[in-house]
């Protein structure tokens, strides 16, 4: 079904990395930009972009695999039986830390929440029995969460593991892990450049033929250090200096983008990363780029700009609502290819994700047939179609001919 989209207040737009998407010249955030006829801020997924480091080390140490859900190397043909091997004596991680912060499990799928588990286990050096009978995730090379939890669960199962297998625990305690939590509960847009600097500088222990590999695989995809980008981290940092150091570049910035006659939409190329830098705003070289104002502060005055940089604590800017990845996209991507391999048509597709969602807002998790029945026993608008059809979902009686039954009394 398609649907008129006012665009005319549209500010930002989200992806992930790959170049269809991403293209400076030909992707579809590039097209959407010269359709509107002005430029977007870019939120390229921070999540996607953690995936790729670790994948570009996988493949260099264990070789790729033309197979959609397997692997040809000796690491990759263990990892679809790992969780089968019992657990061994293993050695620990202790350098190796996750964030600080308290992780809330009820934010966290099953797949998430074992990776935080099975990787305090991994730096700890003990691995509980019932996190041993745990499920790591499907095998699916398009997961790369799912593939990490296997081979650490491959490691706690191998008497005598390999160089290369430590090569890879080790990244991901030290890399992958921490930066996948970091960004999953610091996820506005504003700490956006800090991650990615996070990302270089948690990479820099590897040898220095490693580190090509990685520093490789971050360079095409520093989304996040687009100047743009680095300005909304600098306008949030908590040192006065370095925002009044963002507010100078901006109004700078400013004035320049005055001086052109024509409005024109400019063209975002990820600028050379320098992977020695001392702090996030140096990750690139600000002499040899074209300063644009990023688009989330289009309506901002300069008044406001000056007003909210120049005092003592960092303030609350609109635009820290924006999240650095696409969770959410994913999710909703995931419900329609759901609706779709279910039902036919598109109002029969939007009732059935309707429905579902309205389901999980009142019953968000169960453990029993009798608690989710029970619930809408109770529920005072029990005989709505809509209501009664995820029942019969969730109890796994859905028959086509009820499930029509119920979109055509609706």
């Amino acid at each position: 079904m398609r649907r008129k989209l006012d665009v005319e207040h549209l500010e930002v737009v989200g992806a992930d990395g790959t170049n269809t998407n991403t293209g400076w010249k030909g992707g579809i955030i590039r097209k959407l930009e010269e359709r509107i006829g002005r430029p977007l801020q870019w939120v390229v997924c921070l999540l996607h972009f953690n995936e790729l480091p670790f994948r570009a080390l996988f493949e260099h140490i264990d070789g790729v695999s033309k197979s959609p859900n397997t692997f040809s190397g000796d690491i990759g043909k263990l990892l679809p039986y790992c969780e089968k091997l019992p657990v061994v004596k293993f050695e620990s991680f202790p350098s190796c830390q996750l964030p600080s912060k308290v992780i809330n499990p009820t934010q966290l799928s099953t797949d998430q929440a074992y990776l935080y588990k099975i990787s305090e286990a991994v730096i700890s050096g003990q691995c509980s029995s019932d996190l041993a009978s745990m499920h790591p995730g499907n095998m699916c090379k398009s997961r790369w969460l799912t593939c990490a939890n296997r081979i650490l669960r491959l490691y706690i199962s191998t008497d005598k593991p390999t160089k290369e297998i430590k090569i890879l625990v080790k990244f991901i305690l030290t890399v992958y892990s921490p930066l996948w939590f970091s960004i999953r509960f610091n996820s506005s847009i504003k700490d956006g450049s800090r991650h990615l600097y996070a990302a270089i500088q948690r990479s820099r222990y590897l040898p220095a033929k490693l580190r090509k590999v990685v520093d490789s695989s971050i360079q095409q995809n520093a989304f996040f250090a687009l100047p743009e980008n680095i300005l909304l981290s600098m306008m949030t940092d908590e040192r006065i200096e370095v925002r009044k150091l963002a507010l100078d570049r901006l109004l700078a910035a400013r004035e320049a983008e005055s001086d052109t006659i024509n409005e024109r939409v400019r063209c975002n190329k990820v600028p050379k990363l320098n992977f020695k830098a001392n702090t996030y705003y140096d990750m690139i070289n600000w002499k040899t780029i074209t300063l644009t104002v990023p688009p989330v502060l289009c309506s901002v005055s300069n008044e406001e700009l000056i007003k909210g940089l120049s005092g003592d604590t960092a303030e609350v800017w609109k635009f820290s609502e924006f999240p650095s990845h696409t969770v959410a996209v994913e999710r909703i991507v995931k419900q329609v290819t759901e609706a779709s391999s279910k039902v036919i048509g598109p109002q029969s597709r939007d009732l059935f994700i309707r429905s579902t969602l309205k389901s999980r807002q009142q019953v968000p998790k169960f453990s029993t047939k009798s608690d989710f029945i029970n619930k809408f026993d109770t529920d005072s608008d029990k005989n709505k179609p809509d209501i009664w059809l995820v029942g019969w979902v969730g109890l796994g009686r859905n028959p086509k001919s009820s499930y029509l039954h119920a979109v055509g009394s609706g």
